[in-house]
């Protein structure tokens, strides 16, 4: 009986039912089961097959044809074509969508945030040079070789006392992304962060030479720390301005380039 003609989808289905089914039984019984395309490319006893140390159907089939099961598994899965594959030179045009640089650089102070073990306030900062290079990055913490396990995170002291809060002992991200600068000195240079800075942390960039501020949230406006801020950001001539959004968020899918 001749072999029907099947598609490479229906061959490789067949096979692997085959795989399944294939007992690894001694003998020279014919496969008289097997499916005509198999028989037509086995052409073989399961004895012959075991005198010439193939101990089942599976590896037969793997070895003596595997330009058949190549072929058979790109048919059934073919490999996706890239969408511009045919597509000439000339007409391929930039991608749109990309991070301006600002979204860029205050994504970074974000995911810099992501490193905190604040439990109630997680704050990242970027510095970047005029030539648009990252100089510094930081995130509010503990100073180095002071334990996350042993000073308080509360934001309130049930003592009343302020040693029991966070507040003595951490270091704003504003302050690591400074001292953490990879450059000579951050004159000139712009800070991405979070949240507004507050009096403590102006200091601190008028000191450096930082002239320019790039904030996401002021919403402790209120707090007579920031109110503080403001007057010497302005008396020392920094400039200050609320990031203007272009998008909502950015996500980070690590399974993209694999």
């Amino acid at each position: 009986m001749a072999s029907r003609k099947l598609s490479g989808r229906q061959m490789m289905e067949l096979f692997y039912t085959e795989v399944e089914r294939s007992p690894p039984v001694d003998g020279a019984e014919e496969e008289a089961d097997l499916p005509t395309i198999f028989r037509c490319k086995c052409g073989k006893t399961r004895a012959q097959r075991l005198r010439h140390g193939y101990t089942n159907l599976v590896q037969h089939i793997l070895v003596k044809h595997a330009d058949w099961v190549a072929a058979a598994t790109r048919e059934a899965h073919p490999s996706p074509v890239p969408a511009m594959a045919n597509t000439p030179s000339s007409a391929v045009q930039k991608r749109s969508g990309y991070l301006s640089w600002d979204d860029y650089f205050m994504s970074v102070a974000f995911l810099s945030a992501m490193r905190s073990k604040d439990p109630s306030t997680q704050v990242g900062a970027c510095i970047v040079n005029p030539e648009r290079k990252i100089v510094g990055i930081g995130y509010n913490g503990f100073p180095n070789g002071c334990g996350d396990d042993d000073l308080p995170w509360a934001r309130e002291s049930e003592t009343n006392s302020p040693l029991d809060t966070k507040y003595p002992y951490v270091c704003h991200a504003e302050m690591n992304a400074i001292l953490n600068k990879n450059s000579t000195d951050v004159k000139g240079c712009t800070i991405y962060v979070a949240l507004f800075p507050c009096n403590e942390c102006a200091k601190l960039i008028i000191q450096s030479g930082i002239s320019r501020v790039v904030y996401c949230s002021d919403k402790y406006n209120q707090d007579w720390k920031f109110a503080a801020s403001r007057r010497l950001l302005d008396m020392a001539g920094v400039q200050y301005m609320q990031h203007q959004l272009q998008l909502s968020k950015v996500v980070i899918d690590f399974t993209s380039v694999m």
